[in-house]
């Protein structure tokens, strides 16, 4: 039987923060007024030394003022160790609501976690799912930028995930906007961008800046990070430092606002191959240095995943088994490096939880 339904007013129903005005290609100064235009964050700091000696003396005094930051922060955080006066969401992390997956990955609010993996492998419907999870069990809200994702599409997987139905299951009444379902998605999630939109990193944190800054965020995901647009200089980048830049904004945006940063990141070609052994598959694929444009993704996350489905052959097995590498955990209170392991469940678009063995 098909499946109708009135979805004429459902992109409004994840509401959207509004993007600052941002000029255009054709509005951007060219000549001797186009260096004032450029933003301060996103000039190299060498074409910034160039200027004059007062910009030198400027970085040094922020280097200084971030070394002493950092100090306070590590002082606080000993202190607090001492008194034993921790919490969940700040310093050891919160369940994801999978039990099986907590004694290696628990979230923290002011961390950046990068998450990658094979094309297929699923990235996009487990970080929806942890969200769903710590926004029904921790009251975490979330802001979503995902570039691939229409806003009907997301409601339509939120629903599925937050009820554990198939959409067909579900009646009429379920998809309108004062129904208690859509309510509790609108108080819990927001999205950040348009579908297949071309958005720069500045864009991104600014619009994300104001409802963190409203108190309705907790949770930001990207997905995933080859849509942000590069930003506009007259100085040409390479990759690597531009990702370094990302990440050294990303990482001051969480840290300021308690706001856990989750992105996604596609790994390269080269590293996406699986080998055999005889009769033993290994799998040599990506790892956190193996991914799109730099290594700092692995060196400036503060968490770094990897998920794997084992079989992608529906001929040799069954294909909904997961696995999430945790591959990195920088504090050993929220984690461990170790391999959880999931199954997906396609008619509902959930995961369920399995023992290693089951596998």
């Amino acid at each position: 039987m098909g499946l109708h339904l009135p979805f004429c007013g459902v992109p409004a129903l994840l509401h959207r923060v509004p993007a600052p005005p941002c000029p255009s290609d054709r509005s951007r100064p060219s000549g001797a007024g186009a260096a004032a235009a450029v933003s301060p964050l996103l000039v190299p700091l060498s074409l910034s030394a160039a200027v004059s000696p007062r910009s030198r003396a400027g970085a040094r005094r922020l280097a200084r003022r971030l070394a002493r930051q950092r100090l306070r922060e590590q002082s606080e955080a000993v202190a607090k160790y001492r008194r034993g006066d921790r919490s969940e969401e700040f310093d050891t992390g919160v369940s994801t609501g999978y039990r099986n997956l907590d004694q290696f990955l628990r979230p923290v609010r002011g961390e950046v976690i990068v998450v990658s993996g094979q094309p297929g492998s699923g990235k996009s419907e487990f970080l929806l799912s942890v969200a769903v999870n710590l926004a029904k069990t921790h009251g975490w809200k979330a802001g979503l930028c995902s570039f691939e994702h229409k806003n009907d599409q997301l409601l339509l997987q939120l629903l599925e995930k937050k009820l554990a139905k198939n959409v067909e299951e579900m009646s009429a009444d379920s998809f309108q906007e004062d129904s208690e379902d859509v309510a509790w998605i609108n108080q819990h999630f927001q999205s950040v961008c348009d579908f297949s939109s071309e958005l720069d990193l500045s864009t991104i944190l600014s619009r994300a800046r104001e409802l963190a800054e409203e108190g309705r965020l907790h949770n930001l995901i990207i997905d995933p990070y080859n849509y942000i647009s590069k930003p506009w200089s007259q100085v040409p980048q390479r990759e690597t430092e531009l990702v370094s830049s990302y990440m050294t904004q990303l990482q001051q945006f969480a840290k300021k606002y308690q706001v856990c940063v989750w992105i996604v990141v596609h790994p390269t070609k080269g590293s996406q191959q699986k080998q055999k052994d005889g009769n033993q598959n290994t799998f040599d694929g990506p790892s956190l240095y193996d991914l799109q444009g730099s290594a700092h993704w692995n060196n400036k996350c503060d968490k770094g995943i990897l998920l794997r489905r084992p079989n992608k052959d529906p001929n040799e097995g069954s294909t909904r088994p997961l696995e999430i590498h945790v591959c990195k955990v920088r504090n050993g209170e929220s984690g461990q490096i170790g391999v959880g392991h999931l199954v997906f469940e396609p008619y509902t678009r959930s995961y369920r939880e399995v023992v290693p063995e089951c596998v």
